[in-house]
């Protein structure tokens, strides 16, 4: 689903949190202390560690990458809204909207769109970007997706901004939103799910490479291609991080146990997610319950996770366990041995490969069978309302 950021970009939820007693968290899940000798042994010996600053992989991130980030090209001074032209509105939020248009672009640009001349616009307003304090973010975002490329993630074709709107052109998706997609059917089968889970898998070890972290990973931000692969899309809240971090943001559902205590966490909180999403997938529920926050985060903190034997294999739920150990230090792909222990984990025995997943040379396990066609539809122009005060362009000089 094609959305926009509304209310304060960064999601608040300390109160709730505040009455949630971290003991749950730390009598319950400590190390084996055995354990930590081995860590420390392999360590020694200069084996891998679960250190965000380390990749895992080397030449898994695109070797452009660090080029890009360095440079952070800033946005087309010559691009203006006469470039294209209006289709229908696919989202709206606090800050603005997402149309699907037609870029009518100048030849000079080779980011040409992927879909013919289809891209999706994304368009905010500066003074509401201001007043909800996102400017910061939504940089943050148009320079991550201009420095990212991978066939799981969705693409930033080019950006630019006038005196109201700053402006994002990206890939139209054509297959539909991953969110209605799973509404539409009670369960994902074990064998779908893994193929959907892969590519997540993929797209995260990509970023994690590239010391990104998501952090906003849920239904709403995975899209459909025309071919029944899945594309990451939103990078509101993806961030790179060198370290560790502690803003508490994201999607109450899919917080992991170290956002909830407010503790300073790293790439383990998208592992978790992927373990909410995984599990609802499979069983059409959350693993985790509450009437509240509050609730929510109690639950997610110290309830047990029951595995329906007829909707779940035992790898199955020993691989969605694994991601949901609440010690990240446990959790599977926060260990020292890194993104194997979950690219090879046995749930992926069966199914396409990684490689087959990664060269997308297989067919998907769902290919979406009625495409809308977009070649005689009218079309309008953008409307542009004028501010009313100025903006302090300052606050976008970096766009």
């Amino acid at each position: 689903m094609y959305t926009m950021g509304g209310g304060n970009v960064e999601e608040q939820y300390y109160g709730a949190a505040a009455k949630v007693q971290k003991r749950y968290y730390t009598d319950q899940f400590s190390l084996h202390q055995s354990r930590l000798n081995e860590i420390s042994v392999e360590a020694k010996e200069g084996k891998k560690s679960n250190d965000i600053t380390r990749r895992d992989n080397d030449g898994c991130c695109d070797q452009d990458f660090d080029k890009k980030w360095s440079r952070r090209e800033k946005s087309d001074l010559y691009m203006t809204t006469l470039n294209f032209k209006v289709i229908e509105k696919l989202g709206k939020g606090g800050f603005g909207v997402v149309y699907l248009a037609r870029w009518y672009h100048n030849k000079r640009l080779l980011n040409l769109p992927p879909n013919g001349d289809l891209c999706a616009l994304k368009v905010a307003n500066k003074q509401q970007l201001i007043k909800k304090k996102a400017q910061t973010f939504v940089i943050r975002e148009r320079d991550l997706l201009h420095c990212c490329n991978h066939p799981n993630l969705t693409k930033l074709l080019t950006s630019f901004k006038d005196e109201v709107n700053i402006y994002m052109v990206l890939e139209f998706i054509a297959g539909g939103d991953f969110f209605m997609y799973i509404r539409a059917r009670d369960r994902i089968a074990e064998d779908h799910a893994r193929f959907y889970v892969q590519q997540v898998i993929l797209g995260f070890e990509y970023l994690h490479c590239c010391n990104i972290l998501y952090r906003d990973l849920k239904p709403e931000n995975i899209m459909l291609t025309g071919r029944g692969y899945i594309k990451l899309i939103d990078f509101g809240f993806a961030k790179q991080v060198l370290t560790k971090t502690a803003t508490m943001c994201g999607t109450p559902q899919f917080m992991s146990p170290e956002i909830i205590l407010q503790e300073n966490y790293d790439r383990c909180i998208d592992w978790w997610a992927l373990g909410i999403l995984n599990y609802e997938m499979m069983a059409g529920e959350s693993p985790f319950h509450g009437d509240s926050d509050e609730e929510l985060f109690e639950a997610i903190l110290k309830n047990p996770i029951r595995f329906k034997s007829t909707i779940f294999s035992n790898v199955a739920a020993d691989f969605i366990k694994g991601l949901l150990t609440r010690n990240p230090k446990r959790r599977l792909g926060c260990t020292h041995e890194g993104m194997d222990a979950v690219k090879y984990h046995p749930w992926f025995k069966r199914g396409y490969s990684f490689e087959q997943i990664l060269q997308q040379n297989k067919t998907a396990v769902y290919v979406p069978s009625t495409l809308k066609d977009y070649r005689n539809v009218p079309l309008k122009l953008i409307e542009v309302t004028k501010a009313q005060q100025l903006t302090n362009e300052d606050e976008f000089v970096d766009f």
